[in-house]
């Protein structure tokens, strides 16, 4: 019996201990979660709507702008190499060109 009420005993205290624990680390998650949604909270209470949509606006204009230019120099730099590739060596972007043509009338005309 005494060994029933010594192991009750270190139960009881192992119990005391954890609860005692448990409330102390109750405080810390409380205060992490506090500070965690307070600095959410100040975050979008410094945020301004208006300026910041206007200000998305604009570099996405910039960034729009800046593609194409570049895509419209890389454009042209292609058309002129295809071009000049055309004027140097023509029969294989005509026989290219009638057999597109030809497989494409063979796909039309064909009946199902």
């Amino acid at each position: 019996m005494e060994k029933t009420s010594s192991s009750n005993d270190k139960l009881s205290e192992a119990l005391k201990m954890l609860d005692d624990a448990a409330k102390s680390k109750k405080q810390e998650i409380q205060d992490l979660l506090s500070n965690k949604y307070k600095n959410i909270k100040e975050t979008f209470a410094s945020f301004d709507s208006k300026d910041s949509v206007d200000s998305f606006k604009k570099s996405a204009t910039d960034t729009a702008s800046k593609v194409c230019e570049i895509s419209e120099d890389k454009v042209k730099e292609i058309a002129t190499e295809i071009d000049q590739n055309v004027h140097n060596n023509p029969w294989p972007y005509i026989g290219g060109a009638a057999f597109c043509t030809l497989l494409i009338g063979y796909i039309m005309g064909r009946k199902d």
